[in-house]
Order: structure tokens, then C-alpha cells, then sequence
């Protein structure tokens, strides 16, 4: 796998983010839209909730998912290693916006 680090932008929930990564563009490019169709889901569901109550639930959605998936595939060492990467994709869209 290339590890060299790509910068690409993306759109999330109306606002620009330049993310820079050593994940492939096309990884960064499709979390970029799980990111942003899950925050849409949510506010079509809860229209009074703030972005950033929709930016928080959203990342508790992923989270949960991750923890289902790290205590219901603890014994296989293949999807451990997948599910470590994938926290570390969502680590750093989510260190890109501070």
C-alpha cells in the first residue's frame, strides 16, 4: 500500500475540508461521503438538532458500529487489523477538522 501522504478536498455537510492522509484517495474520497450522507440522514431525521449535535451523533454511529465490531470479531486477527484501520481513517478525518 503507498503511504505517501494525499491531500484532497471534500465536501461535508456544506463545508469544505482539505484532508491530508496516507490512506488512498479513493478511501479518503468515500469516507468523506459516509461522513456526509449519515449527517444528512440525521438531520432529515432530528431538523432541530445544531451541526454540531449532527456531527456528534454521526461520530457516535461510527464509533458504535466499530465497538459491535471490535467485541464481536475480537478473535480474528484479519478483521482486527481491518477495523484498526478503518479507526485510524476516521482519526484522521476527524484530526483534520481542529
Amino acid at each position: 500500500m503507498d503511504t505517501t501522504p494525499h491531500t484532497i478536498d471534500l465536501e461535508i455537510f456544506g463545508e469544505p475540508y482539505t484532508v491530508r492522509s496516507d490512506l488512498p484517495p479513493e478511501d479518503l474520497k468515500e469516507l468523506g461521503v459516509l461522513v456526509n450522507d449519515l449527517m444528512i440522514h440525521f438531520q432529515k431525521q432530528h431538523p432541530a438538532m445544531t451541526p454540531t449535535q449532527i456531527a456528534v451523533m454521526t461520530a457516535l454511529n461510527f464509533c458504535e458500529e466499530l465497538l459491535h465490531l471490535r467485541r464481536y470479531n475480537s478473535d480474528n486477527p484479519e478483521i482486527n487489523q481491518r477495523l484498526e484501520a478503518v479507526n485510524k481513517k476516521i482519526t484522521d478525518v476527524l484530526a483534520t477538522e481542529t
